[in-house]
């Protein structure tokens, strides 16, 4: 169930991102702590001296949220993406130069 939570939450977060929202930096960064503390849980909850989990499903639960912290910190450069795109593909200035 928390799997099909998060997903919608990307869903979402991409949907927003499409449209340009404002509100997508803060809820995306939001989104990202939840989920860190989620697979941190999964990861160290111990029971009797033993980890709940197997190691291997711990950090199986913490490599998506390394691949959002990426997301999110591409989220926060500055400037909008269409603007860093046109940067990146060396389309800056004058456009009749």
């Amino acid at each position: 169930m928390l799997g099909v939570l998060a997903a919608g939450c990307w869903l979402w977060a991409l949907y927003a991102a499409r449209r340009g929202t404002r509100l997508l930096r803060p809820a995306a960064t939001v989104l990202l702590a939840l989920g860190w503390c989620v697979a941190l849980a999964d990861a160290l909850i111990t029971e009797y001296g033993e980890t709940v989990l197997p190691p291997l499903f711990g950090a199986a639960g913490i490599l998506p949220c390394v691949a959002g912290t990426v997301a999110v910190l591409r989220l926060r450069r500055p400037g909008s993406p269409r603007e860093r795109d046109r940067d990146a593909r060396g389309m800056t200035g004058n456009p009749r130069t």
